[in-house]
């Protein structure tokens, strides 16, 4: 079964109503009903997920039977939610007992890497299983039997900012998905906002989501108030990691980024080694230029780059990444040609700054001391 949990739902609910007056009649019957009434009543739960069933009462109440698992209270809810109004008159829904969402786990940890979610330091969560079985993933699989998705959305935030900073972002960011994307404020549910945590790195938002469909596209939307490239993954461990430019589509150029926020520049060199050089262009191939001089082989750098001369020659990038090579190979003359290129079409950053001003200490000092010695220069004996 591949639909979404919203939709299982929804046909659950369809379900139900069709077969209204024969669950009637099997609630006033209890004492007389057969195998077949159970499988009966077994095709309708089905819909949702075969972890899951219930039972009608005589005096038409449903009541839900699944496992005590933290996470079924937000489902619960949310089916109780979906009930047709033109049921909700004559039958009542028993949810049961349940752990209520408004318990939080809190946790606090010391980082252990730079790999998502293992440089967490402090979080919380309504769902505290997803986060102590992250990396079995046992807990993400039972609620994604439902059809229901547990996910994380994460960004890089700025290193430099103190960490309460880095929390009220965080917060502000997952209020407006909450508010606008997951709809829990105005009756157009897409999902649940779990909690959130931050690291060394990056900053978590954690969600379950019952209607991806529609929740995407609102995200896209909120997402925009940031400027950060926005990441997300399933919650277990070891999952794709997806920019949310499309999050249900590989973007390649969206993985490399973040592989190169994690220098992993070797994997984005294999990565980029699987596509033939003639189908790769220029964002590509610049971008496996920068990998090379990020890896120290400047000279391969030079080789992917110097072809694209034409198509970057407007491009501040394109020069940086010439000019450092050539830099790092000693010659300083080709490099600062290409740095003071990419310096006048734009780029000021403190790298390009930095290797422009040596290349020229290094060639005045070199033109000096290569000048011949004239009479007058030298000390008096």
């Amino acid at each position: 079964m591949d639909l979404d949990f919203a939709r299982r739902t929804a046909a659950f609910w369809q379900w139900f109503a069709q077969n209204e007056a024969l669950l009637a009649d099997l609630a006033q019957n209890t004492e007389n009903r057969t195998p077949a009434d159970a499988a009966f009543i077994a095709r309708g739960t089905d819909l949702i997920s075969k972890d899951f069933s219930f039972r009608v009462s005589g005096d038409f109440t449903i009541t839900f039977a699944a496992s005590e698992d933290e996470f079924l209270f937000f489902l619960l809810r949310y089916i109780t939610a979906g009930q047709p109004a033109e049921l909700t008159n004559k039958w009542k829904i028993s949810p049961g007992e349940r752990e209520s969402a408004d318990r939080i786990f809190h946790y606090s940890r010391t980082p252990e890497d730079v790999e998502p979610r293992r440089d967490i330091y402090r979080g919380s969560s309504k769902c505290g299983g997803l986060i102590t079985d992250y990396s079995a993933g046992a807990y993400f699989a039972a609620i994604s039997r439902f059809g229901a998705r547990p996910l994380f959305i994460f960004y890089f935030h700025d290193p430099d900012a103190a960490e309460e900073a880095v929390e009220a972002e965080r917060e502000a960011v997952a209020a407006a998905l909450a508010e606008e994307a997951l709809g829990e404020e105005n009756g157009s549910e897409t999902g649940v906002l779990l909690g959130g945590a931050s690291g060394g790195k990056c900053a978590y938002i954690d969600l379950l989501l019952y209607d991806a469909e529609t929740f995407w596209p609102r995200a896209a939307v909120v997402l925009t108030q940031w400027p950060h490239l926005f990441f997300c993954a399933d919650f277990k461990e070891g999952s794709p990691i997806l920019p949310l430019a499309g999050p249900d589509t590989p973007d390649l150029l969206g993985r490399l980024h973040l592989l190169h926020l994690y220098n992993a520049h070797e994997r984005i060199t294999q990565t980029i080694e699987q596509i033939p050089p003639a189908r790769r262009g220029y964002a590509l191939t610049s971008l496996y230029g920068r990998a090379l001089n990020n890896l120290d082989r400047y000279g391969d750098a030079l080789a992917a780059l110097l072809p694209l001369k034409a198509a970057g020659e407007n491009d501040a990038l394109w020069h940086f990444r010439v000019g450092y090579a050539y830099y790092y190979l000693d010659r300083e003359e080709e490099a600062a040609g290409y740095l003071e290129r990419a310096y006048a079409l734009g780029d000021h950053d403190e790298a390009t700054c930095y290797l422009l001003k040596t290349c020229q200490k290094i060639l005045v000092t070199r033109k000096w001391l290569s000048a011949p010695i004239a009479a007058n220069r030298l000390w008096p004996m």
